[in-house]
C-alpha cells in the first residue's frame, strides 16, 4: 500500500513538472504585465480603454461574464468539474483556501480605493464599490480554477480555453468599473500562484466513494447557502440569477448521476 502511494505521488510530481514550463511562462508574462501597469499613466489609460467597452458590449453580457468569477460562479464550475475529476477535490480546496486568504489579507492591508472613488468620469455596471480594490477577487478566483485545471489536464484546447475565459473575467472587472488593471493583473498572479502551490503541496488523491459523495454534497450545500444568503452585484439583471440557478441545477443533476452510477453499476459488481 505504501509503495503504491509513493508510486502515485511520484507520477503526480512528474506530471506537474511536465506542465511547469508553460505555466511558468504564463505566470512570468503576468508579472511583467503587472510591473508595466505600476506606472500610473499606463494603469489609468488601461482602465479607460477597457472601461469604454461598457458602451459597446450589452450590459447583461458584461455582468454575466464578470459573475463567473463570483464565489457562486467559481464554486459551481468547480463542483461540476470535480464530479468528473474527484481526485482533485483536496488540491482545489487547498488552492481555494490559499487564494482566498491572500486576496482577503491583501485587500485589507493595501486598502486601495476603487476607480469610482477616484475618477470623476467612468462607466459603472451594477453596484458601486469604493474600497478594497487591490487585488481583484473575481479575477483571482477565475484564475485559481483555470490554473488548477491546467495543472491536471493534458488537453491543450481545454487549458487555453479556460485561461482565456479567466482573462475575459478579469477584463470584465474593468469594463464594469470595479477594478484597476493592476488589480486584475495581481488577481491573476495570485490565482495561478495559489493553484501551483496547492498542486505542489497536494498530489491527486482518490477519496473513498462515501467521502467523495460527502464532499460533493458539502460543496453543494455551501453553494446553495451562498446563493440564497449572498448579495448580487447586478440586482436588476435577472439573467445573472437565472444563469446561477441553471448552473446549480446542473451540479445537482451531476451529483445525482454520480450516486446512481455508484449504486447501479459499481455496487452490484461487488456482490
Amino acid at each position: 500500500m505504501k509503495s503504491s502511494y509513493q508510486s502515485h505521488f511520484a507520477q503526480s510530481r512528474a506530471f506537474l513538472r511536465e506542465q511547469r514550463r508553460g505555466y511558468s511562462i504564463i505566470l512570468t508574462g503576468l508579472v511583467i504585465l503587472y510591473l508595466i501597469l505600476l506606472k500610473k499613466e499606463v494603469n489609468v489609460y488601461g482602465f479607460h480603454f477597457f472601461n469604454h467597452l461598457a458602451l459597446i458590449f450589452p450590459h447583461w453580457f458584461s455582468a454575466q461574464l464578470t459573475d463567473l468569477g463570483s464565489g457562486v460562479g467559481v464554486v459551481g464550475l468547480s463542483l461540476c468539474f470535480l464530479i468528473f475529476r474527484p481526485e482533485l477535490i483536496c488540491r482545489m480546496l487547498i488552492a481555494g483556501i490559499i487564494c482566498g486568504l491572500l486576496v482577503t489579507v491583501s485587500k485589507h492591508y493595501f486598502d486601495v480605493l476603487r476607480p469610482a472613488a477616484i475618477l470623476s468620469s467612468l462607466n459603472i455596471i451594477g453596484n458601486i464599490h469604493f474600497k478594497f480594490s487591490f487585488p481583484s477577487g473575481h479575477t483571482a478566483a477565475a484564475f485559481v480554477f483555470a490554473g488548477s485545471v491546467y495543472l491536471a489536464c493534458r488537453h491543450r484546447g481545454v487549458k487555453a480555453g479556460l485561461l482565456i475565459m479567466a482573462g475575459f473575467v478579469g477584463i470584465s472587472r474593468i469594463i464594469v468599473g470595479a477594478h484597476w488593471p493592476t488589480d486584475v493583473a495581481m488577481g491573476a498572479i495570485i490565482g495561478l500562484g495559489s493553484a501551483y502551490l496547492a498542486a505542489h503541496i497536494c498530489p491527486t488523491i482518490w477519496l473513498g466513494i462515501r467521502l467523495r459523495l460527502l464532499s460533493f454534497i458539502t460543496i453543494f450545500v455551501v453553494l446553495m447557502v451562498t446563493e440564497i444568503k449572498g448579495e448580487y452585484d447586478f440586482p436588476l439583471m435577472a439573467s445573472v440569477k437565472v444563469f446561477r440557478w441553471v448552473m446549480i441545477f446542473i451540479a445537482l443533476i451531476l451529483i445525482v448521476r454520480h450516486i446512481l452510477l455508484f449504486w447501479l453499476i459499481v455496487k452490484p459488481k461487488k456482490i
